[in-house]
């Protein structure tokens, strides 16, 4: 597992090394123009920035009930950080997420009911965004890059997956009888597994899910209304960002248009989602800059956007993320909280 990590990032760091070594001089102009960006853009950008970690902290915390805005941003943070720079980093991310709400006495309980209504949520926001960049796109704004039946299939993908996913969910939640048939089938094949893996964690899957409905049926009670609200307005900013960063490197809407601006990042956004490279590292500055050249856009312009919006999204995360981690760690009694806290796996057993 550990080997074809290795190779797969000792791939990509010689392919980006090549990469920056064959177009040194247009990454030169690209830095020459972000050292020109007029004081009023720098300021701009920056409040960009800070809005990016405050909404992003803000829908964390409307799913992590008691936790606080800084909290909260601590988490999305460090979480990301770790996902940026560590190949197939979704064991770790979790890891580090469980550690530091556990520091913070929130029980097991109800950290597994926060951590799969966060993946919930992030999985529509996702899929909503392609849904809006594949309704673009059916638009005829990108009918040099795929044909029109492409985007309608990915609308209809689109509407698909979370038409299956939302009846799914509700019927969990809503419907003790359907929940109690599907754990109770699954804890079997648990259970089979256990005799024959010992190591394996034999867990009580009926209570669980028991114990997750309630959890689930009242934070979408006390805080649906806030959930959907704060996710919505991170989907703004995730979709505007973009456009804003290009605006400021000159790329005018003769050139490029808002709608074709969204729908290269939204692309490549998925891409990247896809990828198992962390952050999407590679795949979203060649995608970016290859869709903004296809639409017209100037080489110097579209670097200097796609660096500065990787900057925002993908470096700022990794700086603030660690700032957030080495803040938690120093602030926090490891010892105690191992000595103290139960596994996850024995919280629902």
């Amino acid at each position: 597992m550990k080997s074809w990590r290795t190779v797969l990032a000792a791939v990509v760091g010689l392919a980006l090394g090549a990469a920056i070594v064959l177009h040194r001089d247009e990454l030169a102009s690209a830095g020459a123009s972000v050292g020109a960006l007029s004081p009023g853009w720098i300021l701009t950008l920056g409040m960009l920035t800070v809005c990016t970690i405050l909404v992003a902290g803000w829908s964390v915390a409307t799913v992590h009930p008691g936790l606080s805005l800084w909290r909260s941003i601590a988490v999305h943070q460090s979480t990301v950080a770790a996902s940026n720079t560590v190949v197939a980093s979704g064991p770790i991310s979790l890891a580090l997420r469980v550690s530091m709400l556990r520091s913070w006495q929130m029980s097991d309980a109800r950290i597994a009911t926060c951590i799969v209504v966060s993946n919930v949520v992030s999985s529509f926001r996702l899929w909503i965004m392609t849904l809006v960049v594949a309704l673009i796109g059916l638009t005829g704004t990108a009918s040099e890059l795929l044909d029109t039946w492409v985007f309608a299939g990915v609308v209809a993908l689109a509407v698909l997956v979370m038409g299956v996913s939302a009846t799914w969910w509700w019927l969990v939640v809503r419907h003790e009888r359907l929940a109690s048939w599907c754990a109770r089938h699954v804890q079997r094949l648990l259970h089979r597994l256990h005799r024959r893996w010992r190591r394996l964690p034999d867990v009580d899957l009926v209570g669980a899910v028991e114990r997750f409905r309630v959890e689930a049926t009242a934070l979408a009670r006390d805080r649906g209304r806030r959930i959907l609200a704060a996710s919505a307005i991170e989907m703004v900013v995730v979709m505007t960002t973009p456009v804003i960063v290009a605006r400021a490197f000159g790329l005018e809407a003769s050139v490029v248009s808002n709608a074709q601006i969204v729908l290269a990042f939204g692309m490549v956004r998925l891409a990247a989602a896809l990828s198992p490279l962390p952050g999407g590292i590679g795949v979203s500055e060649i995608g970016a800059t290859l869709l903004l050249m296809r639409f017209g856009a100037p080489e110097g312009a579209v670097l200097a956007t796609v660096l500065t919006h990787r900057g925002i999204t993908f470096l700022t995360p990794l700086l603030v993320g660690g700032v957030c981690v080495a803040w938690w760690h120093r602030r926090t009694d490891h010892r105690r909280v191992i000595a103290t806290e139960p596994s996850l796996a024995a919280s629902v057993s």
